[in-house]
């Protein structure tokens, strides 16, 4: 009896390693395909990608750039709007006051 599970554990590791060299090599042609026409676009070869979070030459690259440039001119407008804004004091003091309309003839 134990010699049976014995040889029924090698025969599911056995199993257990070819589906997991299957699927290693589904997911690796997968990943191959995916990027591909990306690496070739920039004049490499397929090889010149990483996985995962890596950067590679695809259009993932970019992607900081964009969001850091966008940032900045998002920044840069918000400070340019509070630089000049216009000064309440100032409009205030540029308000004729009843006074000075009536002693010009105003009222």
């Amino acid at each position: 009896m134990q010699q049976q599970l014995q040889s029924g554990a090698a025969a599911a590791a056995d199993h257990s390693h070819a589906l997991q060299a299957r699927v290693l090599a589904q997911w690796r042609q997968h990943h191959a395909a995916a990027h591909a026409p990306e690496a070739l676009a920039l004049g490499g070869s397929p090889g010149l990608h990483g996985s995962g979070a890596t950067l590679h030459w695809g259009g993932r690259r970019r992607q900081p750039w964009l969001l850091a440039g966008l940032l900045a001119l998002g920044l840069a407008v918000a400070l340019a709007a509070w630089w000049w804004r216009p000064d309440p004091m100032l409009n205030e003091l540029m308000q004729p006051d009843l006074l000075s309309q009536m002693a010009l003839g105003e009222l």
